[in-house]
């Protein structure tokens, strides 16, 4: 509740007159959260955004940095998805995102990160990582889940294949996101 008193002038001075007004901002609160929490999630797959990884991948950074890890970035798209949208309608290829989308959060850890860039791009932030064969580890499960055949709402099966970029910091000689994609 927003509360705000005005005091108004009184002909008797000893006792002023001031008339308070309270506003319920219940729902104005709420739709702040709900605008802020859609700010930094895509739209479509419901995972976080362009802008969200912008916010987390300089401290994913930082991160490594300190603790001495590797981080390793992966700029990872779809094979053949226009073939889905052209085949099956947009429809069916918004499906397919928001399952890939599903699918990848499942397939990282809980110290990893993924985003959307747009169309069938997205980029994964794989932490805490001593050495390539961790990366790799995350990196079997990922293209194994992406692999899995999906089912469409109009009775139809896809099945796609991933392809990547893996950029390893501080291994690159790069200070900023920007940098390392």
């Amino acid at each position: 509740v927003d509360v705000s008193g005005q005091r108004l002038d009184a002909e008797d001075p000893e006792h002023p007159v001031v008339v308070w007004t309270s506003v319920d901002v219940t729902e104005r609160h709420r739709l702040t959260e709900e605008l802020a929490r859609q700010a930094h999630l895509d739209t479509l797959t419901g995972i976080p955004n362009r802008r969200a990884l912008e916010k987390e991948f300089e401290k994913a950074m930082a991160r490594a940095k300190r603790h001495d890890y590797l981080l390793a970035v992966v700029m990872m798209d779809l094979d053949h998805f226009k073939q889905v949208n052209d085949t099956h309608g947009h429809a069916a290829g918004d499906q397919v995102l928001r399952v890939i989308g599903q699918r990848l959060q499942s397939a990282l850890r809980c110290t990893d990160f993924v985003a959307r860039l747009g169309g069938d791009e997205f980029i994964l932030l794989i932490e805490d990582c001593k050495d390539l064969d961790q990366i790799s580890t995350v990196l079997d499960k990922v293209g194994q889940s992406v692999r899995e055949p999906i089912s469409l709402d109009n009775d139809g099966i896809v099945s796609l294949d991933l392809s990547c970029g893996v950029c390893l910091y501080p291994a690159v000689d790069a200070e900023s996101p920007n940098a390392l994609l």
